[in-house]
């Protein structure tokens, strides 16, 4: 039995070696964080999280033995470039989904140092956030980025969605087009990940796409986790066939076996 444990946490380590370095971790405390970090952490990866409310984090991740909280902001890139040192890639799960009124746009002609507007908008975490991300990515020689941002983003500017979206949620559509094409030019490694819209109850299968998925579409929220895990490390089930992530966009969605649907239909007629 000693000697079987003894295995066990000898292959968990051998699979943490495939980085010599942590991974830097935006958004952990969100609950697309929480389960990326749960399953990294159970491969015995190395991470290094920002967080803006470690009190918050330290409940969250406290039986985690390869979780390094940091407590930062993205918004300040001499503290960040710092932070990211010796990091193996950078993952950024942040967001904010604002609501906001159609008729009164905000204004981004400002200093954004010294302003007193609210840095949860969009602009600043969507947008300048990753700016900052990117550049500090630069600085300190990481060569890999993952980003998480939303179906409509593959959208026209003029499409009904994403004029929908922009107008009652603060353009965060608008400001993540920005986002992503930054991280297009930038000539890092990258992979784009695009979810449909995201539940609590995951489904049997994911199906992964370019650049867009077909029509509306929804995701588990464990489905998505594991799909940004797939993006980082080698795919545990041997079933799923090959995906290119290297410098790709991704768009995934969700669904049911035959079996299942006819089961839930039954159910819930």
């Amino acid at each position: 039995m000693v000697r079987l444990l003894f295995y066990l946490s000898f292959f968990v380590r051998a699979k943490s070696l495939l980085y010599d370095k942590p991974i830097f971790i935006t958004g952990a405390n969100s609950k697309l964080g929480q389960r990326v970090i749960n399953k990294l952490n159970m491969r015995g990866v190395e991470m290094k999280c920002l967080v803006r409310n470690t009190q918050k984090a330290e409940r969250l991740f406290q039986n985690m033995d390869y979780v390094e909280l940091v407590e930062g902001d993205i918004l300040k890139y001499d503290y960040l470039k710092n932070i990211m040192k010796e990091c193996e890639m950078s993952v950024n799960l942040h967001s904010v989904n604002r609501v906001s009124n159609p008729f009164r746009k905000h204004n981004h002609n400002v200093d954004l140092i010294n302003n007193s507007l609210d840095k949860n908008h969009p602009f600043y975490v969507n947008y300048i956030g990753m700016k900052n991300i990117i550049k500090s990515c630069k600085e300190n020689n990481i060569n890999k980025l993952i980003r998480t941002t939303e179906r409509a983003t593959g959208l026209t500017p003029y499409h009904p969605t994403s004029l929908l979206l922009d107008s009652f949620h603060s353009d965060q559509i608008f400001w993540h087009r920005h986002s992503e094409n930054d991280i297009i030019s930038s000539g890092l490694v990258y992979t784009i990940i695009r979810p449909g819209g995201i539940h609590k109850k995951d489904y049997d299968a994911v199906e992964l796409e370019h650049e867009i998925a077909k029509g509306p579409t929804k995701i588990g929220i464990n489905n998505l986790a594991d799909v940004i895990v797939r993006t980082i490390l080698p795919s545990e089930n041997h079933i799923e066939p090959e995906f290119p992530f290297e410098n790709q966009i991704i768009a995934c969605h969700g669904y049911n076996t035959p079996i299942k649907k006819a089961t839930l239909r039954f159910l819930h007629p």
